[in-house]
């Protein structure tokens, strides 16, 4: 819905045909040491064709088209993604893929006999989408090839080729927390796979180099295998590591020692993030992209280069806000505030929950970059914050509808994307 306020004087010259709409331009001055003013003191003796008038409009329609996403450089977005979920907005899931190094390891740490007793993982989850109620598997193989650092990865890139043993499978929980997982237990894990590959971690071989090191371990896959209706999280890479236990010979008298494996991506790991949508069974799947077709009903938008949706208010609308003052017989109209409000399907609180905090809205929108996680610098328009008082998204677009109208023929265009 579009709500435009416009203030409006009566016409004082009938001869001149009105072509195009003047904005007024108000001029207060104010004079003299009295803190009180009244406003209404004079009122009385303005002439009726120059007291101004208040009128509120909401006749202005707004075609809307769906638009599908673009593909982002998930290895520039600061994160790693994962999880899967399902919703009004179709089915999102997030795999991701990441190299881990360590500092700690000095000449004498594997020197001798070495007793492992366990590999764990840490995980710091710092945001969710969907429901995170509910735990979700999560399986864990190692890459039979490298990820390069100076190779830009899109979100369509298909991890699962570089995939080689399943080592792992496990449920997790993805509410917003930190959590540690055992992937290797030497008391109670027979998987061969896992025991070779854990195996390697401890010869000292492999530390001589950064490249020897990503050679023995090109790196993990963390895969979503059921793609249930879950949750997508945010996984903080910067706080995110794999610890080692292990024991110098086997008198189990001395104490275990560790060593960190550390997933950040700095200029020793890189990590990519795999994002697939599946539309096709929305109410919208037949809308996507169907700029020649009449607009949608629906406003989707959707983080990680999902769906955005497209605004058009006409040009023949905006003039047509002119064409009724000057039908009434005014002459000097100045739009003084259009608000633009869009309400939630269904809004409740299990719905605000996974509704984005806030939206984008851009008039010059690019596509995602290789140097950018998001639109480039200096598009973004304004930023719509959900109301969960009322379930809606508002922002005032007055500057844009007031250009709007300065442009002969030229429709107003708004893409509303995260």
């Amino acid at each position: 819905m579009l709500n435009v306020t416009t203030n409006f004087t009566k016409n004082y010259c009938t001869r001149k045909k009105i072509t195009c709409l003047e904005i007024l331009c108000l001029a207060v001055a104010a004079s003299g040491s009295c803190s009180r003013v009244d406003l209404e003191l004079g009122g009385n003796l303005v002439p009726d064709n120059q007291v101004m008038y208040t009128e509120l409009d909401s006749s202005i329609m707004v075609k809307t088209y769906i638009l599908s996403g673009d593909t982002l450089a998930t290895n520039r977005c600061g994160a790693l993604y994962w999880g899967a979920k399902v919703d009004d907005c179709g089915e999102m899931v997030a795999e991701f893929a990441s190299q881990f190094y360590t500092n700690e390891v000095t000449d004498y740490s594997f020197n001798g006999d070495i007793w492992i007793d366990s590999l764990t993982m840490t995980v710091a989850v710092k945001s969710t989408l969907g429901n995170c109620s509910d735990k979700q598997q999560l399986s864990v193989y190692a890459l039979n090839d490298q990820l390069n650092y100076d190779t830009v990865y899109y979100s369509d890139f298909e991890i699962g080729q570089l995939k080689h043993n399943l080592l792992t499978s496990l449920n997790v929980s993805v509410n917003p927390d930190v959590y540690t997982y055992k992937l290797y237990d030497a008391q109670t894990d027979k998987n061969k796979d896992i025991e070779n590959w854990v195996g390697k971690l401890v010869n000292s071989a492999v530390y001589e180099s950064e490249e020897s090191f990503h050679t023995a371990f090109p790196g993990l896959y963390f895969a979503q295998p059921n793609n249930s209706n879950g949750a997508v999280c945010e996984i903080d890479a910067d706080s995110s590591y794999m610890t080692l236990y292990y024991k110098r010979g086997a008198n189990v008298s001395d104490s275990s020692r560790k060593v960190n494996y550390y997933f950040t991506q700095d200029s020793i790991n890189t990590g990519v993030s795999r994002i697939s949508f599946n539309y096709s069974q929305t109410l919208f799947a037949h809308q996507i992209d169907s700029m020649f077709e009449a607009g949608s009903e629906y406003c989707p938008v959707q983080t990680l280069g999902g769906l955005k949706s497209l605004f058009v208010i006409e040009h023949r609308q905006l003039e047509s806000l002119k064409n009724k003052i000057i039908a009434r017989g005014y002459r000097n109209v100045a739009i003084n505030r259009a608000v633009l409000t869009f309400s939630t399907i269904m809004p409740s609180d299990s719905a605000f929950n996974q509704a984005l905090l806030q939206i984008g809205l851009f008039k010059k929108f690019r596509s995602y970059t290789s140097e950018y996680d998001s639109v480039r610098y200096g598009d973004s328009l304004k930023t719509m914050s959900l109301d969960r008082t009322y379930g809606t998204y508002s922002v005032d677009i007055t500057s844009e509808l007031v250009s709007g109208l300065s442009r002969q023929q030229q429709d107003l265009k708004i893409i509303l994307a995260s």
